[in-house]
């Protein structure tokens, strides 16, 4: 995992979309799910985001949004699925920064290649992500929320 200053992946989608995050909490350390109104993001950051419910024993992550992007770039829709389920695209990486998001509790950066190897004809590519924490009781962390970026991404 490549944990990296979130200011080195900062595109204007991703930085509107931090401000967005950092709008929607008062006291506790992340917005709630509730909090968050993808209605209310710039339309074209919407397919960039993915949203994952956590589950706890056994832990697991749970993808209730994969947007369109996503599908597009990937060949895949992982609506419904475990991040552990094939393909999995970034191996123990993507398991990874869902784990140190959920016991720090703040968002986290990365940087890193995504596997395609299930999808022989489409490239693997680099993509560039912030994953944000969303909390329902101001305790634990609930969902995570992501938004990629791609160097050749059609927003930016």
């Amino acid at each position: 995992m490549q944990n990296i200053p979130i200011s080195d992946v900062l595109t204007p989608a991703i930085q509107g979309f931090q401000d967005y995050w950092n709008e929607r909490y008062g006291d506790s350390f992340a917005p709630s799910w509730r909090d968050i109104h993808l209605d209310e993001l710039d339309p074209k950051t919407i397919p960039y985001i993915v949203v994952a419910d956590v589950k706890r024993n056994p832990l697991d992550f749970i993808i209730r949004f994969w947007g369109t992007e996503h599908v597009i770039r990937k060949g895949f829709d992982k609506t419904g699925e475990s991040i552990q389920q094939k393909p999995n695209f970034r191996g123990k990486v993507g398991w990874s920064e869902y784990v140190w998001v959920i016991e720090n509790k703040k968002p986290m950066a990365s940087k890193g290649m995504v596997n395609l190897d299930d999808f022989g004809e489409l490239v693997p590519f680099e993509q560039s992500l912030v994953r944000f924490p969303l909390t329902n009781d101001g305790i634990d962390v609930h969902h995570v929320i992501s938004i990629a970026a791609w160097a050749d991404s059609r927003w930016e």
